[in-house]
């Protein structure tokens, strides 16, 4: 934990990592994007009911999945992705700070975003 709050400065260095309760909360029923810093787009996030999820390459590539809680790391599962994604993610302001476990020292920023704009999966959900 002292490496991630190295790495996040303003107000989500002092907090602890979301919950599993807390990020449901927060991402349920909405379309988060990711992206890396404050601009570089990386992808977004349909997040559903019952922890679902559909996953977006800013390329279009879509893959449906779940997430999960493990200890204090919020792990995504997908269809066609080898291996358990897993992050912390901190509240910042109106938006989250997401930290990789694969990618430890590198921040993305997690917001909530305009779905019928951006979301190219609309094809799972319609």
């Amino acid at each position: 934990n002292l490496l991630i709050c190295l790495i996040l400065t303003g107000p989500a260095a002092a907090q602890d990592a979301l919950s599993g309760d807390a990020f449901e909360s927060f991402v349920t029923g909405k379309t988060l994007g990711y992206s890396v810093g404050v601009n570089t787009p990386y992808g977004t996030e349909r997040y559903m009911e019952n922890r679902q999820v559909i996953w977006t390459t800013i390329d279009g590539r879509c893959t449906t999945g779940f997430w999960y809680e493990n200890d204090t790391q919020i792990c995504f599962r997908y269809e066609d992705l080898e291996g358990d994604k897993c992050w912390h993610f901190f509240p910042q302001n109106e938006d989250l700070v997401g930290v990789f476990q694969e990618e430890l020292g590198k921040a993305y920023r997690v917001r909530i975003i305009d779905d019928k704009d951006l979301f190219a999966c609309n094809k799972f959900t319609s």
